[in-house]
Order: C-alpha cells, then structure tokens, then sequence
C-alpha cells in the first residue's frame, strides 16, 4: 500500500511544482505596450466625438421668434447646449488622462513592479486604476451625452413633422438604451456603467482630499466649482419642476396640484406623442 501511495503523491507534487513555476512565470509578463494600445482606442474616437460636439454645440442657438418665445423650444435648446458641452468636457477629459496615462507606461516599462502582471486588467487595476475607471466613464458619459443630445437636435429639427420627429427622437434613444445595455452586459469590471461612474466618484474624491492642500489648491477649486455649478443645476431644475407643477400659476404648488400632475402624467405624456396641432414656424435663415 505504501508503494503505491508514493508514486501518487510525488506526482501530485510535480504537478504543483509546474503550476507554481507557469504562474510565476505569468507574473513576470509585461503589459506596458498593451496598456498603451488600450489607452490609445479610447484617446483617438473621444477626440473625434470632442471635435464633433463643440463644432455643432451652439447650432440651434438661432432661432426664429415664435420658438424663442415658446418655453418648451428653449428648454429643448438649452438641454441641447448643456449636453453637448457635457461631451466635450467628458470627452476632453479623456483624451488628457489617457494621454497622460500613456507617457507613465512608456516611462514605466521594464519596471517589474508597475507593468507586469498576470493580466492586462490585472495591471490597470493595480496601478493604474485611475486612469482605467476614468477614461472609461469620460468616454461612455460622453458618447451618451452626445448621443442624446442628437436625439434632442432631430426632435428641434423635424417639429413640423411631429410624428417623424418624435419617431426619430426615441430611435435614437433606443441605440443610447442599447449602448448602456451591451456595456453592462459585457462589462468585466465594476458592475457596468452605474458602477464604473459611481467608482470613478469615489476615486475622484479620494483623489482630491489626498492633494487638497494650501500648496496645492487646485482640487479646493475643482471642488467649489463642481459644488457651485451641481447647487445651479438643481435649482434650475427644481424651478422647472415646480413651474409644470403649478397649473394655477399663483406661485405656490398644492398638495392638489402635485397629486393631479403625477396621476394625469401618463395621459400627458400620451397626448404629447399622439397630438396633431403643429406649431406653425417660418423656415430658418
């Protein structure tokens, strides 16, 4: 019986041995120019998308005057302005991490201790989580923005058509629906799109309160200006909400009148879509 168990455990022991060796030497593979490549893909379409944005950004700013005075058109237009700034900003942001991202591996390889590792993802994580969770959710926040803001742009567009704009409209929705669908679907990391933008959250934040100091006062900055510009926006929308709210326009909004918004709001939005009064508008110049 003895015989026959110490063959067995010495090939146990050679195969743990050959396990051991293969994945010791799987950690010593760099991933340096992979990483640049992967930083790369992203860099070159964020910058067509930025160029993209901010060439068309203030296209539906002229308008004629019976649009101008209808207060749905301009916060159509508004939204329109506001998104695609949003992309350019997102996407701009993306360009600058990856590209900065791309000089620390090309300074970094053949360091063992930063570029090599037993995967590509493995790497990104370990080192440059950063700049992986950042120019991933810049570039996926920014593709959405502009992708919706085109929908907004083709609704604008086509309102005297009101079924074909509306129709167009919500396709072009439908493909920004499918982008987030096929991302979280494949995602391999963080949980898809909600989880990679709140952990890019949380490393921005931590990043700032490790570098807020008075000798470095930029993160402050970026703070009071994050903080400014988020309180602006919500007011904004809160008087927008509370405008649609107050059907009697006496300034104040009832228990009545909220109740009544939100049970009549699947019917509203009904009409909306269906209603065949047009607004009658001159072409542009």
């Amino acid at each position: 019986m003895v015989v026959l168990v110490a063959p067995a455990l010495s090939t146990i022991s050679a195969v743990a041995s050959t396990a051991s060796a293969a994945a010791s030497s799987a950690v010593l593979k760099s991933f340096a120019s992979d990483g640049v490549n992967f930083f790369n893909s992203l860099r070159t379409p964020a910058a067509l998308v930025a160029a993209a944005a901010i060439k068309d950004a203030f296209a539906l700013q002229s308008a004629p005057d019976d649009v101008k005075k209808s207060r749905a058109w301009t916060a159509l237009r508004n939204m329109y302005l506001l998104l695609q700034l949003a992309c350019f900003s997102s996407t701009i942001l993306c360009i600058f991490i990856s590209t900065h991202a791309i000089v620390n591996l090309q300074c970094s390889a053949g360091v063992s201790g930063v570029t090599e590792a037993t995967s590509l993802i493995a790497m990104m994580r370990s080192h440059f989580e950063f700049e992986y969770v950042s120019v991933r959710a810049s570039f996926g926040t920014g593709l959405l923005a502009f992708v919706i803001a085109q929908a907004l742009r083709v609704r604008y567009e086509l309102r005297r058509a009101k079924e074909m704009s509306w129709a167009a409209m919500w396709l072009t929705l439908a493909s920004a629906a499918f982008m987030v669908a096929y991302n979280n679907s494949k995602s391999i990391t963080y949980g898809g799109y909600t989880g990679l933008v709140a952990r890019w959250g949380r490393l921005s934040v931590q990043l700032l309160l490790e570098r807020s100091s008075f000798a470095h006062p930029m993160p402050l900055v970026c703070a009071f200006l994050t903080a400014f510009g988020s309180a602006i926006a919500v007011r904004v929308a809160l008087r927008l909400a509370l405008d649609q709210l107050d059907e009697d326009k006496d300034g104040s909004v009832s228990w009545k009148e909220a109740t009544g918004f939100v049970t009549n709001l699947p019917g509203r939005a009904w009409r909306l879509m269906t209603s065949k009064d047009q607004i009658n508008q001159q072409p542009q110049a």
